[in-house]
């Protein structure tokens, strides 16, 4: 079994860094091989928009015409048997690192110029993704005010993935930040429940309740 994580941070040890490594853990505690894909350490040009990737129809994402390093990041995500994708919040989504990956994987869909709309490329049945972010602005708030769970979902059905349980963490901006420990039993427990639901045929969402201490 592999869990394979997308970080999607500018910062290798801040909150975000934090709490996708202790899911990262859960799934360990499962019997989970993991790995992780550091955006911020990987050379991706930015889309030109000319879909080329998007025309040749199939079941396999369609190649890029630039010369990066686009493969070296979705290979590993493609061949995984579940998701854990992490970007922080920045202007009320998800950064600009993550979301330029995002408009990279136009390749993850068929769409000639003939349509009017894409069509989404699977392999597969649906597997299962946690989806992590961090903002400066309170938890609560980020969930229902902000965007990044709505980009994050976009990102995991591209990688035919279907999220089973989110965590926000809330108020990452202050200076000398450390997630909260309620906040890290979550991570873990949404990595264990990632883990050992692998082949389900469908993924609830994920409700994890800790007493207010």
């Amino acid at each position: 079994m592999r869990i394979a994580a997308l970080m999607g941070s500018y910062h290798l040890d801040g909150a975000l860094a934090t709490a996708a490594a202790e899911v990262l853990a859960g799934a360990r505690d499962a019997g989970a091989a993991t790995e992780t894909v550091v955006l911020v350490e990987r050379h991706l040009e930015h889309c030109r928009n000319c879909r080329a990737c998007a025309q040749v129809p199939g079941p396999d994402r369609g190649a890029c015409v630039l010369d990066d390093e686009l493969d070296q990041v979705l290979e590993p995500l493609e061949a995984a048997d579940a998701l854990v994708l992490g970007a922080p919040v920045n202007c009320g989504d998800v950064n600009a690192l993550t979301r330029k990956l995002l408009e990279r994987m136009l390749g993850c869909a068929y769409w000639p110029w003939e349509r009017k709309w894409p069509t989404q490329r699977r392999r597969g049945p649906a597997r299962p993704a946690v989806l992590v972010t961090s903002s400066a602005a309170p938890a609560l708030m980020t969930r229902y005010l902000a965007r990044p769970l709505r980009t994050l979902r976009e990102m995991a059905r591209l990688l035919n993935a279907r999220p089973l349980g989110t965590l926000v963490v809330g108020l990452a901006g202050q200076r000398d930040f450390r997630v909260n420990p309620r906040d890290l039993r979550r991570a873990r427990e949404l990595g264990r429940r990632l883990a050992t639901c692998v082949g389900e045929p469908a993924h609830p969402p994920v409700r994890i309740a800790y007493p207010i201490t």
